[in-house]
């Protein structure tokens, strides 16, 4: 997922990140973080967010994630 990332393959990254979330406890927070970023580079800014609040519900102690979320939510005018 890392080098598709990176290759510019970002829909297909996004796609590896979101089954990486949904099959490892112990990855979820490093693919949900990723997911976040393929979303936010494809331009889908709702998902984005909802991907980091997703992030925030499973680990809520995340300053990166709490800072990005905020972000994201001030350029689409606060929701």
């Amino acid at each position: 997922a890392v080098c598709r990332f990176h290759l510019g393959q970002i829909a297909e990254a996004a796609e590896d990140f979101r089954a990486v979330a949904a099959s490892s406890a112990a990855e979820a927070r490093n693919a949900l973080w990723n997911l976040a970023q393929c979303q936010e580079r494809l331009q889908q800014w709702k998902p984005a967010q909802a991907t980091l609040e997703q992030l925030l519900r499973d680990f809520p102690e995340d300053p990166p994630a709490v800072e990005r979320l905020r972000q994201l939510r001030e350029r689409d005018g606060g929701d």
